[in-house]
């Protein structure tokens, strides 16, 4: 079902449309839909949160990261994206954007009373995108590009 109308207290949360991450080509359909989302929740004075990730979680060791280093802009968001100063901006260093950030409280403060759409540059959502919201979020479109 195409997505037409907005509760008007919603967000839209976009997560890990980064250099290191959804820099590919692969991703490009993705990473320029997103872009549109943006620029329409912007118009309508909606909430665009921009989340990227920087390492993992601390004394995480169940996951090893790939070997080499990163490059120094890994972390950095698409500029296709066009981040705006009202934009908020999430870092987070685990897989949930909700989990040891403070993006929760950001988002009531804005007045948003749940997640509408939430965008990742995958195949499939990880199993905690969905799972990891606070309670009185509402989930109610994902989308996971590739």
């Amino acid at each position: 079902m195409p997505l037409t109308t907005l509760d008007p207290a919603v967000a839209l949360v976009l997560v890990d449309l980064q250099r290191g991450i959804a820099g590919q080509p692969v991703f490009a359909s993705t990473v320029a839909n997103a872009a549109t989302l943006a620029a329409a929740f912007r118009a309508h004075d909606l909430p665009v949160v921009l989340v990227n990730v920087a390492g993992q979680a601390p004394g995480r060791t169940d996951v090893a990261l790939p070997a080499g280093e990163r490059p120094a802009d890994w972390d950095q968001l698409l500029p296709e994206l066009d981040p705006q100063p009202g934009d908020l901006r999430i870092t987070k260093h685990h897989w949930g954007a909700f989990i040891g950030t403070d993006l929760d409280a950001a988002l009531r403060s804005r007045g948003a009373g749940g997640t509408e759409v939430l965008v990742r540059p995958s195949s499939v959502l990880r199993p905690g995108d969905g799972r990891l919201l606070p309670p009185r979020a509402r989930l109610r479109h994902t989308v996971a590009g590739r």
